[in-house]
């Protein structure tokens, strides 16, 4: 006997050591594989095995290929785990041996069922990258089969599964989460990489923007289309090729921002799609399917636009909302339709109607049985996008509508979005900007060491209090901005007192919502976050000024905050406005810029060269 044992133990290091490799193997090409199929997906180019347009990548690229986001390769590679694991106990002679052989089994022949489906699924008998790995997992099952001089195996216990059962669950959150990182990362380097700045623009020109393709997206599937009726409102051609109907609440944030988005979109597609608004107020008093009331003005605010659409005024009384979402009382809503020249007493007349009334309640009867709860919704050719989604995916939504660009079999599709395409101001001392007689700084404001404010690029602006702004500017002979000279340097006009009440910031804006434009987009400013000064290139006025929303809640004498950070891009803009608890308050991002009038400025040559100006009206 004792001359026997030394061969039984050979046997059973020769054959672990065979599986191992196999195992191994398998695992590498597994995770090769799914990481090459993360690649494809998100724009990567791979060598020549798995380049585009090769039977690997269109295997990769099929739908059947993965599974909850992540390729189905990695979710094998939990099972490549616990076979190393049970390899272990399999290279001895007792009961445990023969079961963990009997686990074996088990792995081995669901990894050749789940390659095989895998190559049949994905069509991949032309790779043979993945019939390789077919022919690995064949070959473990036969060493697991087929050791020459071992017991027949034999089931596992559940003593057996419960190791195996948290290494696989260990690997398999592994494994899943990785796989998610990587496609995050690839996306933001691609976004990244097309948005990189490619042209220099001098400080007085306006934000230069270019299609750039990004994605690709996941197009939604194909249902059955929205009817579309005589009463709706609606911009673009009646015989267009394509219909986009979008179920509104002008008083919902979300439903604000689609609207803008298709504003945004209009000029693009105006020849070849008809943009159709459905009203589907959250206002109990006309909307019975709610028990609740969300907006309250809601109801009134769909029947105005309902009425400005039949004295053809919908694209203008539409914008209007749009522009002062919180301006909506009798009087504000009687006051657009003076502006676009509607006639006052048919605009009266037609929003007391019941024909008005019946045309929303229509809307609101047709979102119902549709199964559409609260807006927005957006149906395109029966491709149904729920609340305020990416303009990309909508924009790519269009294109595939209009026969433009293809789904791939991965249900994925390109999108072209505008993209800041200037290069960042070089770092250093800015210019100021001309607004009216005086001039502000053209960024958010640094301390020297000498306590006096700098406005210089590159850098991060001083977190202060309003007192420390004060003493700031005045210790570099400015001063600290009024409210005035602030918001007609981002919105381009001065605040007017339109209703009359005495106060100018209460009503209407006068100039654009955004230091760019009207529509709000996402990035442009650091709307969420904050950096240096200057470090989006987006976030600029046609004159220079940088940062004037997003970024640093900015201080002005009246001993308020201005601009700033919001999640809302109803929010964050011109308007956005926040009270302070005192002078001696602030945060990380309350900051300031200085200010000058023109006298000052002449007595204390300060100005020098200015970015740009702001012309006001007398």
């Amino acid at each position: 006997m004792t001359s026997q044992n030394p061969p039984a133990r050979a046997l059973d290091l020769s054959w672990g050591l065979g599986l191992l490799a196999l195992d191994l193997s398998a695992a590498a090409l597994s995770l090769w594989l799914g990481t090459a199929q993360i690649q494809l997906t998100h724009g990567t180019q791979l060598g020549d095995l798995i380049a585009a347009g090769t039977p690997c990548a269109a295997s990769l690229s099929a739908s059947a290929a993965a599974f909850s986001g992540a390729p189905v390769l990695f979710w094998w590679l939990p099972l490549y785990a616990v076979i190393m694991l049970w390899l272990v106990g399999a290279l001895g002679h007792g009961r445990r041996a023969v079961q963990a052989r009997g686990g074996l089994v088990a792995i081995t022949a669901a990894l050749v069922v789940a390659s095989l489906l895998l190559v049949v699924a994905t069509n991949g008998l032309g790779c043979p990258l993945l019939i390789g790995l077919l022919a690995v997992h064949g070959g473990m099952l036969a060493a697991v089969l087929l050791p020459r001089g071992r017991r027949r195996p034999a089931l596992p216990t559940v003593e057996d599964w419960l190791p195996a059962l948290i290494i696989g669950l260990t690997a398999l959150m592994a494994s899943g989460v990785g796989a998610r990182l990587m496609a995050f990362h690839l996306d933001q380097a691609a976004q990244a990489a097309m948005a990189e700045p490619t042209l220099d623009l001098p400080a007085d020109a306006a934000v230069a923007t270019a299609l750039t393709q990004v994605g690709p997206v996941v197009i939604p599937a194909q249902r059955s289309p929205v009817p579309v009726d005589d009463q709706d409102p609606s911009v673009g051609p009646l015989d267009a090729t394509v219909t986009a109907v979008a179920f509104l609440d002008l008083q919902d944030a979300d439903s604000r921002r689609l609207a803008w988005t298709l504003i945004d979109l209009d000029p693009r597609f105006s020849d070849r799609v008809r943009f159709v608004t459905k009203h589907l107020p959250m206002d109990a008093s006309c909307n019975k399917k709610r028990k609740r009331t969300r907006n309250k003005r809601a109801c009134a605010v769909a029947l105005a636009l309902q009425c400005a659409a039949v004295q053809h005024a919908f694209r203008g009384y539409r914008h209007a909302l749009l522009r002062a979402p919180a301006a909506v009382s009798d009087q504000d809503l009687r006051a657009y339709a003076d502006a676009l020249g509607i006639d006052r007493a048919a605009f009266a007349s037609c929003r007391a109607s019941q024909a008005a009334l019946d045309a929303v309640k229509a809307d609101i009867e047709q979102a119902s049985k549709g199964g559409v709860i609260d807006p927005p919704w957006l149906f395109i050719e029966g491709r149904v996008i729920e609340g305020a989604a990416d303009p990309a995916l909508i924009e790519a939504t269009l294109a595939v509508a209009l026969g433009e660009r293809s789904v791939d079999s991965d249900g994925r599709a390109l999108a072209s979005v505008p993209q800041v395409v200037q290069a960042r101001d070089p770092s250093g001392p800015s210019a100021m900007v001309r607004v009216g007689d005086g001039w502000i700084d053209r960024v958010e404001d640094s301390v020297d060491v000498d306590g006096r404010a700098q406005a210089v690029l590159g850098v991060a602006p001083a977190a202060v209090s309003l007192t420390q702004a004060r003493a700031a500017c005045a210790a570099s002979g400015r001063k600290l901005c009024s409210r005035s000279t602030w918001v007609a340097a981002c919105q381009g006009a001065a605040a007017v007192d339109s209703d009359g009440v005495g106060d100018a910031f209460d009503d209407w804006p006068e100039g654009r919502l955004q230091p760019y434009g009207d529509p709000w987009r996402a990035g442009w400013c650091a709307d969420q976050s904050f950096g240096f000064a200057g470090a989006k290139p987006g976030c600029r006025t046609p004159q220079g000024a940088l940062d004037l929303a997003g970024n640093m809640a900015e201080w002005v004498d009246e001993g308020l905050l201005l601009g700033g950070a919001a999640g809302d891009g109803d929010a964050v803009g011109c308007g956005q406005v926040q009270e302070a608890p005192g002078p001696g308050w602030r945060t990380p991002t309350t900051g300031f810029r200085c200010c000058v009038d023109a006298d000052a400025a002449a007595a204390a040559d300060i100005i020098g060269p200015t970015a740009g100006t702001v012309e006001l009206a007398a």
